[in-house]
């Protein structure tokens, strides 16, 4: 990578963030200078090592400078050592703070072993927003665990009754079988949740979807909003309909 301004460098260091290691805990980058904060546990030595290693000859060592390719000029370099090994968070915008990460979402969250069976929701009252590009991604991740050699399959569920992305998504495939609606209708007959989950879950498996991944094709089960426009437009029961029942409230996540 050419480095022809201070963006530039700032840049070259965020996407070498992964090998920044115990060293470096964080960096400001400025016009005329770098300021690195440096782990306790860093040295000063150790952060120059790592600057050979990332810039090679347009770092220079002895005087803790870069060379900018445009011109003659440095950008110098200063660390300093935070106390208590950590710098103090700073807010920035949210397509930033994620786009030198390999993913938006934290391994160890995605990684990390939830009891029971968890119901994880994409939810916002306004639409437009991504809830269905989110939830996509992070199907997409949950695919690519590198640890995985064989995905656990998520039940993917389209509850979003205006904008149904996914059941869209999944048009081109045969009828639905089972759909969130039809979830919602035998919800509202029936009283016990493990004869719901009796009637129910054969049919809930029939649909799919596929995420195609580096290394492979991941399928996940999808139960979409509707089988046809009339169940949609005359509905029966909503989610609402259960919700405000306080003998069912959590019914449809029990179930899920």
């Amino acid at each position: 990578m050419l480095l022809y301004t201070w963006k530039d460098v700032e840049r070259k260091l965020l996407l070498n963030k992964d090998k920044w290691g115990t060293v470096i805990v964080d960096i400001e980058t400025y016009t005329d200078e770098v300021i690195v904060h440096l782990n306790e546990e860093g040295t000063e030595k150790d952060a120059d090592t790592l600057f050979d290693e990332i810039f090679d000859k347009k770092y220079e060592n002895e005087k803790h400078r870069i060379l900018l390719d445009l011109s003659d000029e440095y950008l110098n370099v200063t660390f300093e050592i935070e106390e208590g090994g950590e710098k103090k968070s700073v807010v920035v915008p949210l397509f930033k703070s994620v786009l030198y990460q390999k993913s938006a979402y934290y391994d160890a969250l995605i990684e990390k072993e939830l009891p029971g069976v968890p119901v994880i929701a994409f939810h916002s009252y306004k639409g437009g927003v991504g809830r269905t590009l989110s939830l996509l991604a992070f199907v997409k991740a949950w695919s690519s665990l590198k640890d995985m050699k064989n995905p656990k399959k998520l039940l993917v569920v389209d509850a979003d009754i205006e904008a149904p992305g996914i059941t869209w998504l999944t048009k081109g495939q045969e009828e639905a079988a089972f759909t969130f609606l039809d979830l919602s209708e035998i919800t509202q007959e029936k009283e016990n949740v493990d004869e719901i989950i009796e009637l129910i879950s054969d049919k809930m498996s029939e649909l799919s979807i596929k995420i195609e991944t580096e290394k492979t094709i991941v399928e996940h089960i999808v139960l979409p909003t509707y089988r046809y426009i009339e169940q949609l437009l005359d509905m029966y029961s909503s989610p609402e309909s259960l919700a405000i029942s306080y003998s069912k409230k959590y019914v449809l996540s029990e179930v899920l």
